[in-house]
């Protein structure tokens, strides 16, 4: 069994034999003052940014890309914050582990309140942030074990991004193993395996193509949901480059879209359909969503399946019964129009495939 929290990490075994306390890892609460407070660079999602930020830097990706303007309204209504930030110190300063969007967001409320943009508050009610103090000698790894038990396994939940982000960096960096994470976690050992496999193939998209990447991560948070394109990826060794490279080339650009390329490889699809499919969207100018109407159009679903369907119906007709229906009349004007959409859509295609308008598209 292992407590983590203010009063230390508690490791026991459950039948009272063994119990070792280690150091406590919060070492006091203090008042502190938001200019001495420094937001951390380690973060992968502040590091796929550059190396060498500066604070303004990680202060504008923070406020851009983590929700800042969202919470400061909230501040602003409660008038307070709820909730302590976790905070080491490194010199005259405290470098925050936990709560860097919160202390973004009451630097941006003094700010304004010092330009004249806010009125009716005081400058001294937001400047100094109630902090809880780590020890000076404690690691990473205990940091991020504890966070972890916090945002993961805890009450405060973060998105499923930040948890992917912790559990990869605890079996990464730490050195856990996924059964020891989900132990720790009291989580299924699926949901961890899930949760690392899709960050580390962000990650590894990232090494490969660079820029903002952390947005590929709900792409493979999709893709380890489906069981025709892991099977696919077990089938075909080049298939996961393939995704990486629709990714960066612009191809896929909806983890929804991750969805649709997953029928086409499902159980009974006709390899002709699939391959349609992967024509259109390996087109210079091709997309996962045109592919995707592509084999929707050409399956049974779609539109040949749909005058398949009607050609059936048809024939399925008997002429006594035509020749007695009381509507015959409208029956023969239902048919007319049947016949002159079947012109419109036969001329229509006859005039894409002689101008080569299917392959310009």
């Amino acid at each position: 069994m292992t407590i983590l929290g203010d009063g230390g990490i508690t490791t026991s075994k459950t039948d009272g034999k063994l119990a070792v306390k280690t150091p406590s890892l919060v070492e006091s609460t203090k008042c502190i003052d938001i200019n001495s407070l420094v937001l951390s660079d380690t973060n992968p999602r502040i590091s796929q940014h550059g190396s060498n930020l500066s604070q303004d830097e990680i202060r504008k990706i923070i406020w851009d890309e983590w929700d800042a303007r969202s919470l400061m309204k909230r501040i602003l209504e409660d008038g307070q914050i709820y909730e302590d930030i976790y905070v080491q110190t490194e010199g005259n300063k405290f470098v925050i582990h936990e709560g860097s969007t919160r202390a973004v967001s009451v630097m941006q409320i003094v700010e304004d309140i010092r330009s004249g943009k806010l009125k009716g508050v005081s400058e001294n009610d937001f400047r100094k942030m109630s902090c809880k103090v780590i020890r000076a000698n404690a690691t990473e790894a205990e940091i991020r074990q504890f966070l972890t038990q916090i945002h993961v396994a805890g009450k405060t939940s973060w998105v499923t991004l930040s948890n992917a982000e912790q559990v990869y960096l605890m079996i990464q960096k730490d050195g856990k193993t996924i059964q020891g994470v989900a132990d720790h976690l009291s989580k299924p050992k699926a949901t961890i395996d899930k949760l690392f496999r899709a960050y580390e193939r962000t990650v590894e998209f990232g090494k490969r193509f660079g820029g903002n990447f952390m947005h590929t991560y709900i792409y493979w948070q999709e893709f380890f949901s489906k069981p025709n394109l892991q099977e696919q990826a077990k089938r075909d060794p080049n298939f996961l480059d393939q995704l990486m490279k629709w990714m960066s080339d612009g191809k896929i650009i909806n983890h929804k879209e991750m969805r649709l390329i997953d029928k086409w490889y499902a159980p009974g699809v006709k390899s002709s359909l699939r391959k349609k499919a992967l024509a259109e969207i390996n087109k210079t100018h091709g997309t996962a969503a045109r592919a995707a109407e592509v084999f929707h159009d050409l399956s049974p679903e779609g539109t040949i399946g749909a005058i398949v369907k009607a050609t059936k119906s048809l024939q399925t007709y008997k002429v006594s019964s035509l020749l007695n229906a009381s509507e015959g009349q409208e029956i023969i004007k239902s048919l007319d129009e049947l016949l002159k959409e079947y012109k419109n859509i036969k001329k229509l295609i006859t005039q894409v495939a002689s101008s080569g308008g299917a392959s310009a598209a």
